[in-house]
């Protein structure tokens, strides 16, 4: 999760996706991997409209750097159906955690489960030049295999019959 799901986040989602897709090609449990979905979400439309484009200097970053296409990205909110529907949401910093407890009091007890942090914020690269994106696509990357970890972990003891979900919110 990101503020506004133009810059972080989507990097996120697809980085991500990348990852699951590495770890399947060595070898880890294409089962468990397949039922991971992935979605980036904003908790905000203060900064950027819903439906906004990813970054240009993020959509440069991914294909360039790692060859993921994000042209097609849209920011989306993050909805009560989300957090719901969420096994883990992953915010870009934490105090956007705080803000997504905030914003869905109904749901208080259940993030409180569901929220995973990074053992670092990840700094927000909106409206800076190409070579900043790139610089926190590269920590994003270390710190997703974080999150990779703590998922296959969370799945492996999950016995539930619906399909897990994770959410990323960042700007």
């Amino acid at each position: 999760m990101c503020v506004s799901n133009v810059c972080r986040s989507p990097m996120a989602e697809f980085l991500f996706r990348g990852i699951i897709d590495r770890e399947k090609e060595r070898g880890a449990d294409a089962s468990l991997l397949d039922n991971i979905i992935v979605k980036s979400r904003s908790v905000s439309t203060d900064y950027e409209p819903e439906n906004s484009p990813a970054s240009p200097q993020g959509v440069e970053v991914l294909m360039n750097d790692y060859n993921f296409d994000m042209k097609e990205h849209r920011s989306k909110l993050l909805s009560e159906d989300d957090v719901r529907e969420a096994l883990m949401i992953v915010p870009v910093k934490k105090d956007l955690g705080r803000y997504i407890q905030q914003a869905f009091p109904n749901h208080i007890e259940s993030l409180k489960d569901k929220l995973f942090y990074f053992s670092s914020d990840i700094e927000d690269p909106w409206r800076q030049p190409v070579s900043v994106f790139q610089h926190c696509a590269v920590k994003m990357n270390v710190l997703l295999l974080e999150v990779f970890h703590a998922l296959t972990d969370l799945l492996m003891s999950y016995n539930c019959e619906r399909n897990p979900h994770i959410a990323f919110s960042m700007p």
